[in-house]
């Protein structure tokens, strides 16, 4: 395991230096399962690590820079936009998706003008955020 204690690591480093690596960020412990488990299925993505608040995504994008952060906008500690802000501060290259129940126009303009590479509804949308990150790991295997 690469991290004990504040991160649920799902492989060795070695193993995830191969592939598109994506932390989960979510208070949702059925939403991060499930997440993970349509995300493992992906050919070349391996889930590194799942968080549960705004402190830990901070501190886990900043250890592990995971190549993609899927990003709940309401979590304990803080707000996804924090997160986003966060990386955008930090000049991370790990690309943001929001994936919340909000369906507000000004929440994805807001996660949009702060960095976010997409956004989804949980609700509605969540095989669309996995396809996503499959398109994106496509691109990245060229």
């Amino acid at each position: 395991m690469a991290f004990c204690g504040r991160y649920v690591s799902i492989v060795s480093m070695d193993e995830a230096s191969a592939k598109v690596r994506v932390m989960i960020a979510d208070d949702s412990t059925p939403i991060r399962e499930r997440l993970a488990a349509l995300l493992c299925e992906i050919p070349g993505v391996v889930v590194i690590a799942e968080t549960s608040d705004v402190r830990t995504t901070m501190d886990g994008v900043m250890a592990l820079a995971p190549d993609i952060v899927m990003l709940d906008i309401n979590m304990p500690g803080g707000t996804g936009f924090d997160v986003l802000e966060h990386i955008r501060i930090q000049g991370l290259a790990t690309l943001a998706v929001v994936i919340t129940t909000h369906e507000e126009t000004e929440y994805e303009t807001r996660a949009r003008d702060s960095g976010a590479a997409a956004f989804f509804n949980k609700t509605r949308d969540f095989i669309a955020a996995a396809d996503f990150v499959r398109q994106f790991t496509q691109g990245a295997k060229q």
